[in-house]
């Protein structure tokens, strides 16, 4: 018996028809599977071409081979028009030097396309450019789709260069300081999180650590960016996060609280929608929609960009907190004093939390 694999899950949907009649054994379409995120910050960008495939084996058989996944001769190129113009091409090149996760489908040659180098100009503005993904495949229509970028989020509270570089979440009480970001244009959804920093140090090796949680998320009413959202990093939940992510281990010397911030991820209008639709259904009719924005294809094309907000140091009575407050007195944090103290002898170990860029 033949069997059908879509590369990504979305294409269960070419099982059907409108028709009451399933013919398992029909004549086999070739459908190429295409998804790309275009990042205007990024100086790197990344297609995945892959295809469905049809055969006479075990579907985790076929999934085990390169051939069944990849296509051999594909050209993959991105064109950048400005008011409908085109002012540059950029050709993408074909690797397999990066790792994919283990899985059914093989990991043997994992083929992304790859373009090194920015695709928008300082002096360019997001909406008087788009850009077209051309993928030419011998045998198959050529594949196209296209979009705009997405900017950036603007942070409008705290600053950081006009407020204090140090934040308060405990004095007497917990604190819940206040944020506020404005969307960017193109931009739909966007998703922060906080991360926080903070040294380890073991047999006197210091190793810096690292806590990612996300925050929430926020829709936009329009794509025309300007739109205000607020939120709030709560004082309480800050140090319960810490107790949560950290665990006690008697082998820890000490830890050295360094520093947080926030990143902000957008997502363009078609890159929201694909989310939308991939979300659990927890209702009744459990049957969802595929979407897909490929013309001769399948997948998703589309935009998102990653704002990082200025670094924030902990003011004296919330670093104090740290070695005395019920949720994390066992995890070994210095206070205040004590931490100023051990960046002023480890000037190495305390960049300006203003311009590091941790990843």
């Amino acid at each position: 018996m033949k069997k059908l694999i879509p590369f990504y899950f979305l294409f269960f949907i070419m099982f059907f028809s409108c028709s009451t009649d399933l013919d398992i054994n029909a004549d086999y379409k070739n459908i190429p599977v295409v998804y790309s995120l275009l990042d205007k910050n990024s100086s790197v960008q990344y297609v995945k071409l892959n295809k469905s495939f049809i055969g006479d084996v075990s579907a985790s058989e076929m999934a085990q081979n390169p051939d069944s996944l990849n296509y051999k001769d594909a050209v993959v190129k991105l064109i950048k028009y400005k008011n409908d113009v085109v002012v540059d091409v950029f050709s993408f090149v074909k690797t397999d030097t990066i790792e994919k996760e283990d899985g059914i489908f093989s990991n043997a040659e994992n083929i992304i396309y790859v373009y090194n180098g920015y695709i928008i100009n300082n002096n360019e503005t997001i909406n008087e450019v788009k850009f077209v993904l051309e993928i030419e495949i011998p045998g198959i229509d050529k594949i196209t789709a296209e979009t705009k970028l997405v900017s950036d989020v603007t942070i409008l509270a705290p600053l950081g260069y006009i407020t204090p570089k140090e934040l308060g979440l405990y004095s007497t009480d917990y604190l819940i300081p206040s944020y506020k970001f404005a969307s960017g244009e193109n931009a739909k959804n966007f998703e922060y999180y906080l991360e926080v920093f903070y040294y380890e140090e073991i047999a006197g090796n210091f190793t810096l650590k690292k806590i990612s949680s996300k925050q929430g998320s926020k829709t936009a009413k329009t794509l025309y960016g300007g739109e205000s959202f607020d939120f709030s990093l709560d004082g309480e939940s800050f140090y319960g996060l810490l107790q949560n992510n950290i665990k006690v281990n008697e082998n820890v010397e000490k830890r050295i609280f360094y520093s947080l911030r926030y990143i902000f991820y957008s997502a363009g209008e078609d890159l929201s929608t694909y989310i939308d639709l991939t979300k659990p259904n927890y209702g009744i009719v459990q049957e969802k929609p595929a979407f897909t924005n490929i013309n001769n294809g399948w997948g998703l094309f589309s935009s998102r960009t990653t704002t990082y907000s200025l670094y924030k140091k902990l003011n004296s009575n919330s670093m104090d907190y740290l070695p005395t407050g019920s949720y994390t007195k066992e995890l070994k944090f210095l206070g205040y004093v004590a931490t100023s103290n051990f960046y002023g002898n480890n000037r190495e170990l305390d960049i300006d939390s203003l311009y590091i860029q941790l990843k």
